[in-house]
């Protein structure tokens, strides 16, 4: 069970900060009407009107897609999902959108025999409290295993040269200018986690500095900071004074092969601060290994959840999917659906028009799109009465790639000849990041599969690019280099390991028609400049965004599952609600049952009060001439 309702974050406290500063005047003043009929009027005044007694329409059967379903049948409304993947029969319902599991026996018969392609692990901090909640409501609880950072025997590689046991100081990669490499010798002696987490410490005890308040915390550190990816930060402001000069690009790129992918550095420095502030260190797989338990001696079984602690699914995160599927009942999720248009119909009680490729058109009371943005993109959208500024976040909106390759073997070699259980192998070579399994630890004869392979940013795109399927000549050259890569890291041969080989699956999330990128990652100014207008309905009210993208969690379930909440409240206001009465609506319908844990609490990221501004401005910002005129009647009235 989790904790209870914790204070607002500073990442929550960022994007309302963002939000309220993209209002113009007079909606920076929260007193947005909040009585029901000075609300429903303001509406009413909208040319568009929608029919309630139509069902609400939701685009995608991902995670946000999925439990938009489920909060909307706890408050007993009708709704219908379109899922752009087709129903194969035969095979499991396509749902869960980067919930994916690959299962390489079908159908799944053993235990074990899985990875991960898509959301893997679980931290367990206030900001991932709705994804815990959604596995106890699905009563999912005892599957949840404990993820493993750290074992015995993995390594890092870097330089053609091999560490086994952090902190790796004294320069053993020989990277230092002392040892014929470019990076500044001190940097090269010590460990890259711990000049990392010295970087983000200073930044983080500059917004946590006691006495401060949030906007004096604002103006001097977040909104410079936004200007700046963390690669110009760390090349042309002050915390790089260990060098002979500021911004030294070796050391830069030292830093950043050590705890991240390839460029990744080239996107906003705010979100790395984020990171920091919520997870304790600048990237969740930089340095945890070193502090996160060893598996036990026996074989896992369900857990307690422990504050800062990570889990994993036992059996694959689509699991979650399915059970959530099983909840909101097959009936209502159409597959084989691409959308290709969504109107809204300026006519009296008309609704929401969604056109598909197979050319069915369907009418909503509202539609809330939880495709990423990346294939929304290419929806005709000229009828959805949306602003600029939603369509400039649409386009521009920053996605990072990620590629994984899961290979099976005969046997768990890295257990049984290096100890290895769980954790993580990094190196500088092509592979990367190699993924040991935290489940199946200490099981005789449980099958041996990996994450051979787990690439991010231009890594992700250059092994994308050789990912043609298991016959072509290409995939088969990507799996050499692999297998090559594991077996140089870990002091083994390339023909042993060969001959140990069974089966691979590769996956790239850029190359994937129904996502077109992994997950939102935004570039310097985006947070600032994109987040609000992708978090206020578009349509006069009708049209809304879902999906990781529009949360301040970034590619994380639990901004997914924020986003839906947040939509949903969205249309309980569009019905006339204050934020008061929208909150107890959804309380009410989520409360468990015999004062038990609430299904789902409120997710900390959705203020209620600022919400409300951002329906009423959403429902004008699209029609012409309908915002001027909202404003001049709000200055009028003194609103």
């Amino acid at each position: 069970m989790a904790e209870a309702q914790p204070p607002k974050s500073y990442r929550t406290l960022i994007a309302n900060k963002a939000v309220n500063d993209a209002f113009p005047s007079p909606f920076t003043s929260p007193q947005i009407p909040t009585d029901p009929d000075d609300l429903k009027k303001h509406i009413e005044q909208s040319e568009i009107k929608s029919n309630p007694k139509l069902k609400i329409g939701i685009l995608g059967a991902g995670a946000a897609g999925l439990c938009t379903a489920m909060i909307l049948k706890k408050l007993g409304r009708e709704f219908e999902i379109l899922e752009a993947r087709p129903h194969l029969h035969g095979e499991d319902p396509p749902v869960g959108g980067r919930m994916f599991t690959y299962y390489f026996d079908k159908p799944k018969k053993q235990q074990y025999d899985y990875f991960d392609v898509g959301a893997m692990r679980f931290p367990y901090i206030p900001g991932m409290y709705p994804t815990f909640d959604l596995i106890d409501w699905l009563q999912l609880t005892d599957h949840m295993i404990d993820y493993y950072f750290k074992s015995e025997g993995t390594v890092r590689y870097f330089n053609d040269r091999r560490g086994r046991n952090p902190p790796f100081v004294g320069d053993i990669f020989k990277v230092g200018v002392d040892n014929a490499g470019t990076v500044p010798q001190e940097l090269a002696n010590q460990d890259a986690s711990d000049f990392l987490n010295d970087i983000f410490g200073k930044l983080a005890n500059k917004v946590s500095e006691p006495g401060r308040t949030f906007e004096e915390v604002y103006k001097k550190v977040i909104e410079p900071l936004d200007k700046f990816s963390t690669r110009n930060y760390l090349m042309t402001l002050e915390p790089i004074k260990s060098f002979p000069e500021p911004g030294n690009q070796a050391a830069v790129t030292w830093l950043e092969t050590n705890g991240f992918g390839t460029n990744m550095y080239d996107t906003s420095c705010v979100e790395a601060l984020m990171d920091y502030l919520e997870f304790g260190v600048p990237y969740p797989h930089a340095n945890l290994e070193q502090t996160k338990p060893s598996p036990p001696e026996s074989p896992q079984k369900g857990v307690g959840y422990k504050k800062d602690g990570w889990y994993c699914l036992l059996g694959g995160t689509q699991d979650i999917a399915y059970a959530m599927y099983d909840k909101i009942g097959p009936s209502n999720v159409k597959f084989g659906k691409t959308v290709t248009s969504v109107t809204v119909d300026t006519d009296l009680n008309s609704g929401v028009r969604v056109t598909t490729a197979d050319g069915e058109v369907s009418t909503y009371y509202h539609v809330v799109s939880t495709m990423s943005l990346g294939c929304l993109q290419t929806v005709d959208l000229t009828g959805a009465l949306l602003s600029y500024e939603q369509k400039t976040a649409i386009r521009c909106a920053h996605y990072s790639e990620s590629a994984k390759v899961g290979i099976k073997w005969t046997s768990r070699w890295w257990e049984d000849q290096l100890h290895i259980k769980g954790g993580q192998s990094f190196t500088d070579r092509p592979t990367r990041t190699v993924v040991f399994p935290s489940y199946g630890c200490n099981v005789p004869g449980a099958p041996a599969v990996m994450i051979a392979s787990y690439n991010w940013s231009q890594d992700a795109s250059r092994f994308g690019a050789l990912m043609k399927g298991p016959s072509s000549e290409e995939e088969k050259s990507l799996i050499k280099t692999i297998i090559t890569d594991i077996a140089e890291m870990h002091g083994k041969t390339y023909e042993e390991l060969k001959l140990l080989y069974v089966d691979h699956f590769a996956w790239n999330w850029q190359n994937c028609p129904y996502t077109r990128g992994c997950f939102a990652l935004f570039n310097p100014g985006q947070f600032y400049e994109m987040f609000p207008a992708i978090t206020r309905p578009a349509g006069a009210g009708f049209f809304h965004f879902a999906g990781e993208a529009t949360s301040v969690h970034h590619a994380w379930i639990s901004g997914a599952l924020a986003s839906a909440y947040r939509s949903v409240a969205e249309i309980l206001m569009m019905e006339g609600h204050t934020p008061a009465e929208a909150e107890t609506i959804l309380k009410e319908a989520l409360a468990g049952e015999h004062g038990k844990q609430p299904l789902m609490r409120p997710p900390e990221e959705v203020d209620m009060e600022l919400l409300q501004r951002q329906v009423v401005y959403g429902v004008y910002h699209g029609q012409d001439g309908g915002l001027k005129d909202l404003q001049e009647r709000m200055k009028a009235t003194s609103i």
